[in-house]
């Protein structure tokens, strides 16, 4: 039963294809206005005669002689690609030639020495200006305990 029933389904699908077909190569192909057109006035006799044509009471061949069937222009796509290709060949060669003469002239530049020898200087406390001894010990280092104290003054001008 499963078997007769996809073989319906399948001679329906090719009938239902050939059908599409025949209708795609029956659709008429999409009319431009000539290009001798030039006024307003004659794209409107243009589309009058087109829609008398389209009614039946005009004939395709009076419209074919006063107005000659200019398809729409197809741009010749793989003609396009080749061209943009050889283009980009063209920039990716420059491209190669111009990172051949930048290696060439860093290669003539004389290299830079390094100096490796740093020196390092030592922290200084921030305000160096007033001693430890000044100030009680309060805003500086005491060596006794080994701990840096800060300044009540600094911490009420931070917080305020």
């Amino acid at each position: 039963a499963l078997a007769k029933q996809k073989s319906n389904y399948d001679a329906e699908i090719e009938k239902l294809k050939k059908e599409v077909q025949s209708s795609k190569a029956q659709a008429p192909t999409a009319r431009s206005p000539p290009s001798n057109l030039k006024t307003e006035e004659d794209y409107k006799n243009y589309y009058a005669a087109k829609y008398f044509n389209d009614l039946g009471i005009y004939s395709n061949e009076d419209l074919d002689s006063h107005y000659p069937k200019k398809p729409f222009q197809r741009t010749n796509q793989s003609a396009r690609m080749d061209r943009i290709e050889l283009k980009v060949d063209k920039i990716g060669q420059m491209t190669s030639q111009f990172g051949k003469m930048v290696l060439e002239n860093q290669s003539k530049k004389p290299v830079a020495k390094l100096n490796r020898t740093q020196q390092c200087y030592p922290f200084q406390p921030i305000n160096s200006s007033v001693s430890a001894n000044e100030e009680g010990n309060e805003g500086g280092y005491d060596e006794e305990k080994d701990i840096w104290l800060d300044s009540s003054e600094k911490k009420n001008r931070y917080y305020q």
